[in-house]
């Protein structure tokens, strides 16, 4: 009678259904499963018999391939692996790789047989069978799932191939770190050629404080490919990284490395360049070294060293170069030593900035300011200009070129001082500069308007104001000595304020007005040109948050307030708004002040008593999403009484 051989598979506790799918490890104590593997049984049966029948390249399961590496494959495909190893009818197939080295017979019905897959992040999932021979066909007897840790260089973890990142550098020269806007990366759009996903390198060398180093154009190492705006990179279905450049080795995709080495293993390829009649060939060795410790500009990296060694023939001239690439693991190439014929450093470039896997490192300074330009007037002291930096790496300096007398920049980047009696009147030109620690430097224009405040000159009932955001400033009314007609002016005002024909500083600040200080220059301008200008500050604070109804002194125990946020006098929609309880106490009854949205959207808050006799005190203060503007409430305080009764 036929029977169907249950096969036993011998399933590590640690692979998981996600284990199969990505990378992972562990290691546990076996378990056991039965089950009838109709499709594992019948290509590994047939696979088995022809290995040994010696008819592999007609079992009609092993590929027998020249493929795009010149390299005969073998590849096992397995069906039913699905990510249930027990259940039937998730069949899904995998392939896995042979290598003869992996099969041994140590008897005439016994053979041992593994075979291998790469997984996401460089381990590889192995598959260890023993087989059987009973009545001439090979059975399965056991199969083992083992998902194993790398512990070598894994070429597609060091070089990963993230479409749309980009890589900035520094360079070394004189032992100086010098800026560069070296970029590096891949483009976001693929190719696909022979089954290999590619994409193009790019670059951008152009650098800034010193020359370019100097690198032959005909170089053929990894980075130097990123040169020729043909060449893309992918990694193969065996974790190889792989090249494909029209004008290299015929336009065939070529292995470069491949899926791992052992630390400290050497290895070559070759690549043959033709164009116009000329033909260059470069044989690069290389060595891949032991795990290191990297120090860039602006962090430190665990990294392995690539020695790459070349060997350029263009016609009949030969020469040598020497490369070190830093890989760090699931970033790629991360700095390069680039040595000349004889073997001597003459350039070390180390990353700055990377956008590899959302990783933003610091990049040159850049300056921002509040407003384009200032007005002072002579013989008063300005309005300070605070001036800020983004990106770069403290410590950062700050200096500006054309500054007139009396005017100073601090450390900080604040702009203050006084006019000094020989200014000339009109606009004064700035250059404001932010370099940080590694000479990076960052400009901003600013322009300075000086007026002159004796020709004409104003009353003013006040030099300041307080107000809020929100609602109507007090009015100012300012008047000119003059015999004739004037006409008024202002800058520097927040949205909302202007001066009157008549001299009357009023409005109402928007709401999307920032907090802060506003220095309003006030000018008066005769028929004859002449002018007197004042400074007059508004000292703008946001609107306080209010609640509508208002709370009560008291509740009830148990008993519960609510109300709707209010801002300016109006309600708003709580999804714009981050909203938080501050300065509560107890600290306890946080847990009892809720905010929500009413069933409209607008913001509410609701406090819940949680013990009788308990005072409980605490402001809002609510976050517009908008532009992080911070408006707060006044103290609320709430005596939590006895229970009501509701009889």
């Amino acid at each position: 009678m036929n029977h169907i051989k249950l096969i036993v598979l011998i399933v590590l506790v640690s692979i998981t259904v996600s284990m199969l799918g990505c990378a992972g490890g562990g290691s546990g104590s076996p378990s056991v499963v039965e089950k009838d593997v109709t499709g594992i049984t019948a290509t590994l049966n047939k696979f088995a018999a022809s290995l040994q029948s010696g008819t592999v390249a007609n079992s009609g399961v092993f590929a027998q391939t020249s493929g795009y590496d010149g390299h005969s494959t073998a590849i096992l495909y397995i069906q039913d692996f699905g990510k249930d190893l027990v259940d039937p009818k998730d069949n899904v197939t995998w392939y896995f790789n042979i290598n003869p080295a992996d099969i041994s017979q140590p008897s005439p019905d016994v053979a041992y047989l593994k075979a291998s897959r790469m997984m996401p992040g460089g381990n590889t999932l192995w598959l260890s069978f023993a087989l059987v021979r009973e009545k001439g066909i090979w059975l399965i007897e056991t199969l083992e799932v083992i998902n194993s840790v790398a512990t070598s260089f894994v070429s597609a973890s060091y070089f990963p191939i993230t479409p749309g990142a980009s890589h900035t550098y520094a360079i070394l020269e004189n032992g100086i770190v010098l800026p560069s806007y070296t970029q590096t990366g891949f483009a976001k759009n693929a190719i696909v050629i022979n089954g290999i996903t590619l994409y193009q390198m790019l670059e951008t060398s152009t650098y800034y404080g010193n020359k370019k180093t100097s690198i032959r154009p005909s170089r053929r190492s990894v980075r130097a490919a990123t040169e020729y705006a043909s060449s893309y990179f992918g990694i193969d279905s065996h974790g190889q990284v792989v090249i494909y450049d029209p004008l290299i080795n015929n336009g065939v995709p070529y292995v470069v490395f491949k899926t791992s080495y052992d630390y400290g293993a050497k290895d070559q390829f070759t690549e043959v360049w033709s164009s116009d009649g000329s033909t260059e060939t470069t044989v690069t060795n290389f060595t891949v070294g032991y795990p290191q410790t990297l120090v860039t500009p602006l962090r430190t990296f665990s990294v392995v060293p690539l020695t790459l060694d070349f060997t350029v023939t263009y016609d009949t001239t030969t020469y040598n170069d020497r490369t070190i690439i830093y890989l760090a693991e699931g970033k790629g190439i991360v700095g390069y030593d680039y040595y000349d014929e004889s073997n001597v450093l003459v350039a070390q470039e180390r990353l700055l900035k990377t956008d590899i896997n959302g990783i933003v490192e610091s990049n040159h300074p850049v300056v921002t300011a509040p407003a384009s330009s200032q007005n002072i007037v002579a013989g008063q002291n300005m309005p300070s200009v605070q001036f800020a930096v983004a990106d770069g790496r403290t410590p950062i300096s700050w200096s500006a070129t054309n500054l007139p007398s009396g005017l100073t920049l601090s450390s900080t980047g604040l702009l203050s001082g006084q006019l000094g009696s020989g200014v000339p009147l009109g606009s004064i030109n700035l250059t404001v500069s932010a370099t940080d620690i590694y000479s990076r430097r960052g400009d901003l224009q600013f322009t300075l308007n000086v007026v002159d405040a004796s020709a004409v000159t104003l009353t003013v009932p006040s030099s300041s104001q307080n107000a809020i955001i929100g609602q109507p400033i007090a009015q100012m009314q300012f008047s000119a000595a003059d015999s004739g007609t004037v006409t008024w002016s202002s800058s520097g005002a927040p949205a909302g304020v202007s001066i009157s024909s008549g001299g009357l500083l009023s409005g109402t600040p928007v709401a999307t007005t920032a907090p802060g200080a506003y220095a309003i220059i006030i000018t008066a301008t005769n028929a004859i040109g002449q002018s007197g200008s004042f400074v007059y500050t508004l000292n703008l604070t946001a609107p306080p948050v209010t609640f509508s109804p208002s709370f009560s002194s008291t509740m009830g125990y148990p008993g519960r307030q609510d109300a709707w946020l209010m801002l300016d006098g109006s309600s708003f929609q709580y999804a714009d708004y981050s909203i938080t309880a501050i300065e509560v106490d107890p600290v306890t009854a946080v847990n009892y002040i809720p905010f929500f949205a009413d069933p409209s959207g607008y913001a509410q808050i609701g406090v819940i008593s949680f013990q009788s006799g308990v005072t409980i005190s605490f402001k809002v203060q609510i976050t517009r999403k908008s532009d992080l503007a911070v408006f707060t409430s006044a103290a609320q305080t709430i005596s939590v009484g006895s229970a009501v009764s509701k009889r």
